[in-house]
Parts: structure tokens; sequence; C-alpha cells
């Protein structure tokens, strides 16, 4: 019944030649995993590269010396599954001819992208877990793969961990550019320069970093966009106020980096408080916008106070955004914050007088302050310093950070000012 498909899928079990892309950062971190018991879950926005990062701990696998044939690829997004997606048990099924078709033995390997498309997989997953030598990777893409309704019942089965699109260094990486010593990023330094300029412009989406037609780019993140929206987003939470939620999701990628209450949004877009927070949070679930806090001592204040928000990858704000300015500091600082997220950093703004863009909190302390601005001159120099300083001091922190477009500096001895391309390469 499922022979084709599942064949077509694993071309490993013929020894057939497959190419997997550009190798990402995160196979580091998941490698010591993966001699481990426990279910690993990778999660990120659509079309991030979740597949190939799967493809290259395949390749992982077999280089170990894994049998081809008990490891088991399976695209549960692919169109073929529709029919099949209600009913849990014909994951069953599917795994059954797998072991028929290949007569594995000893521990398998079981690999199920975009697990989400398939109603229940986490009974199927928890029962091979408990009585099967299986090791599952799974991905999928919606937050909610790590929510209190699997969580629950995968509780301490699981090692989970998110992708992003590519970082600045994948990006060079598969421009070619070497940046794996400072000698080199020094001597690329021209390169690299023009290379940042189109990272600012397009973001980090595979698909988009390998094609060069810009019309075709502009198109595809359009396509992304839709397709997070209403297949990751609006069935999943079975929303009905579609126009709303468009017309909310569209102004927040127009105002990256700005303050904003639900309060606000709910006048704005004609929804509840209520609804609009709830929107946001399956924004997030759906990896498309992050919302940030101020910091403050209190939850309760956190909660009370105005928000920020920031989205999974700057080529959206760029095409998708309506601006009437350039809004290059935001720009930047959406950059910035999506690779403090990609370093797994809790994050904060701060203000009191004035503002300071982002802190780092790691364990109950602030360790980082970071301004960020396109750059420092006469006008706005003062009140950059000021947000920064106040920050310092709040936290006694004894250094802090600007990140501009271009310029490098020390002011006072304890702020250092760098361009944001070099510090995405530290």
């Amino acid at each position: 019944m499922f022979e084709k498909i599942l064949v077509e899928q694993n071309p490993q079990w013929e020894n057939k030649e497959k190419k997997v892309g550009f190798p990402r950062e995160k196979l580091l971190q998941i490698i010591p995993y993966l001699d481990k018991r426990q279910i690993i879950i990778i999660t990120g926005i659509r079309r991030c590269g979740k597949s190939y990062l799967l493809k290259h701990i395949e390749t992982y696998f077999l280089s170990n010396n894994v049998n081809p044939k008990n490891i088991f690829f399976l695209n549960l997004e692919n169109p073929y599954f529709d029919e099949f997606r209600e009913k849990v048990i014909y994951l069953e099924h599917i795994f059954d001819e797998f072991l028929s078709l290949t007569e594995a033995k000893g521990r398998i390997f079981v690999f199920l992208d975009e697990v989400q498309f398939f109603k229940n997989w986490q009974v199927f997953v928890k029962s091979k877990y408990e009585t099967e030598q299986i090791k599952f990777i799974i991905t999928g893409s919606n937050s909610w793969l790590l929510s209190s309704e699997y969580a629950t019942l995968l509780s301490g089965r699981t090692f989970q961990f998110t992708l992003f699109p590519f970082s600045f260094r994948e990006f060079l990486s598969v421009k070619d550019i070497d940046v794996t010593t400072k000698i080199k990023i020094t001597s690329n330094e021209n390169i690299i320069k023009k290379y940042f300029n189109e990272y600012l412009q397009w973001g980090g989406f595979p698909e988009i970093v390998l094609n060069n037609i810009v019309e075709q780019k502009k198109e595809i993140l359009v396509n992304y966009y839709k397709n997070i929206i209403y297949r990751d987003i609006i069935p999943r939470f079975n929303i009905s106020n579609i126009r709303q939620t468009e017309e909310l999701a569209h102004y927040l990628i127009s105002n990256i980096g700005k303050p904003y209450s639900y309060n606000q949004l709910s006048k704005l877009i004609g929804l509840s408080d209520k609804t609009v927070k709830e929107y946001l949070y399956y924004f997030s679930q759906g990896y498309l916008l992050f919302e940030v806090s101020k910091y403050s001592h209190s939850i309760r204040n956190q909660i009370a106070n105005a928000k920020k928000i920031y989205v999974n990858d700057i080529g959206f704000a760029r095409t998708l955004g309506f601006r009437i300015s350039q809004d290059s500091g935001r720009f930047l600082e959406n950059i910035i914050f999506v690779e403090l997220m990609r370093k797994r950093k809790q994050i904060y703004y701060f203000s009191e007088k004035n503002e300071c863009d982002f802190v780092v909190k790691e364990g109950i302390i602030i360790t980082e302050a970071i301004q960020v601005c396109w750059e420092l001159n006469e006008e706005n120099k003062k009140r950059e310093l000021k947000g920064l300083q106040e920050a310092m001091k709040k936290f006694k922190l004894k250094k802090g950070l600007i990140l501009t477009y271009g310029q490098e500096e020390i002011i006072d001895k304890n702020i250092t000012v760098v361009p944001v391309w070099k510090w995405l390469l530290q």
C-alpha cells in the first residue's frame, strides 16, 4: 500500500547517491545527543532547512556504519498521505511496511519530517519508544510540538532544538567565503560587506540565498508567508477572523522593533485585547513573529508593559512590510535579535529615562547590554550612549556594546562599537 512512496523517500536503501545541501551549525549541537535513547525534536519556521538537517543526520549515521536499511525517513507533509492523516493507526501500517521491505534488524533510526501533519503522532512515537529499539528524530513547523499537550505524553523522553534560516556565517559558507579564522575574515572583508548587504535585504532562507532572481525571491517569500499563515497557524488554532489575522500580522511585520500594547493593537485591528494576545501567541507558535518584553524584576510588570515585535527572517520585513522610510536601524535590530535567539539567549529591552535595545539575561542576572543604530552621529550619539549607560549602571555591567552598520571604535574604554557583520562572525 505504501511501498512505492517509502522507497522513493529512502534512496539510501539502494545506496543511491543523494545531495544533502550545505551543513548546518545546528548539526554540531545535535550530534552529542544522537547516541542517547531520547527522542530528538527539531522545530523551526517552514522552509528553514529542517529536512536537509535530517539528511545530514542520516549521513552522519551512515558514516558511522549504520546499516542503510535501518534508517527510515518519512516526510509526512507529502500529499500522498493526505487521506490517512486523521488516523494514527496508519503510522503503524507504514512502519510495518518499512520492516517488511527492509527486514531491518537491531537498532532502527526513524526520521519523521513535519510530523504535525499526522494527527496523534505522539501516541505512535510513545508506543514505539517504550517497546522497540528505536531512535526517533522528529521535525515540525510549530512550536506547539513542545507544548504541554505533547510534552506531557513525551515528558522526559525528548531533547529539543530550534532551527532558524541561515545565520550570516552559514550564508557566507554557501557563497564559498572562508570565515574560519580572523585572518580570513580580515582578508575577505570587502566581499563579506557586500554579502552582508544582500543578507540584510533578503535574509537567510536557504531557497532565497540560492536564488539570484529578484522577482523570484519576492514571490518565494510571499508564498512562504502565506503558507505559514494559512497552513501552520489558521487551521491549527481554528481561527475564524482571517482578515483581522492578516491585518495584524501585516501591521506587526511593518513595525518591527517598535513598542506596542495589546490595547493599542485591539483598537487598530478591531479585536479584543484577549484575542490580540492569543493571535500573537499563535504567530510565535508558527515561528513567524516573536515578542520581546521590557525587562523588570516583576513578572506582572513585564506582562503589563509595552512589548516589541521582531520577525523570524528579515526578508519578510523587507518584502512584505509597508514603509514610508528606510527603517535601516530596525532592520539591523531584527538581525541581531534573531542571532541572539539562535544562540538561545533570554532577551529583553530596557527602558527607564532612556532606552537600550537589548539586555541579555543568563540565569538570574543580566550579562549583556546591546544598543543598535545604523550609525552614530552628532544627532543621535548622546541619546544612544545614555540608553546603554543607564542599562550598564542598572545591571552593574563593566562593558557595553553598540552595533552599527559600519562603524568601529572604543568609547570611554568600556563601550565597544562594532559593525553588525563583524559581530555576527564572532
